[in-house]
């Protein structure tokens, strides 16, 4: 009975031996390797996405340039630049016709004899442009003088980048009193009266 007891002692004490080796393996693996703690998916879904990288602010506009603005068909600006030029620029085409003729000759017409005509103006980025010119009366009594002064009209153009496209019908009336300023004599004479009109703008002066 003895013996068995030794026996079953020396038994328990090898278990016992065997569990204590167990233990300790598990606790130096434990130290050896301990694992990182996980990121809490809660904690990331609070920061929200990723910032996208903001967007270019648009480029900015160029200022409109005030030198090619168009003027308003109804303002003063209008009438200053164009309206108040129309005639003056068509009567210093149609004068050269009365200046190439000889002194002797310019003395047979009476001051009042004239000749009016009629005509469309056209503006189409800012160039000025005269048609459909009919002599309209006439008491010139001089062919050739009426087709000079005719050509001279109908060729009569200028240019402002500020005008607005438009058109326009209108009239002239020529003859030795309203040709009379703008002959060379009379501008020599008096200065040209016209110089206060705004052409500063007008290519073919």
């Amino acid at each position: 009975m003895g013996k068995w007891l030794a026996a079953l002692g020396v038994v328990i004490l090898v278990v016992l031996v065997l569990l204590w080796r167990e233990i300790g393996s598990s606790d130096s693996t434990a130290v050896a390797a301990p694992t990182k703690p996980a990121v809490p998916v809660a904690v990331a879904s609070a920061a929200g996405p990723a910032p996208t990288p903001a967007a270019a602010a648009p480029a900015a506009e160029p200022a409109a340039d005030p030198s090619t603005e168009k003027m308003d068909p109804q303002s003063d600006e209008f009438f200053h630049h164009h309206d108040e030029i129309v005639i003056p620029k068509m009567m210093r085409q149609a004068v050269k016709c009365w200046e190439n003729l000889p002194k002797a000759k310019r003395a047979e017409f009476h001051r009042n004899q004239s000749m009016v005509a009629k005509f469309k103006q056209r503006i189409r980025n800012g160039v000025v442009t005269i048609y459909d010119l009919e002599v309209e009366r006439s008491t010139i009594k001089d062919p050739a003088l009426e087709a000079c002064f005719v050509q001279q009209l109908r060729s009569t153009t200028w240019s402002n980048p500020r005008l607005p496209d438009w058109d326009q019908d209108d009239q002239i009336k020529l003859g030795p009193r309203t040709l009379k300023k703008y002959t060379r004599e009379n501008i020599e004479y008096v200065g040209n009266e016209d110089a206060a009109v705004d052409e500063s703008a007008i290519s073919n002066p």
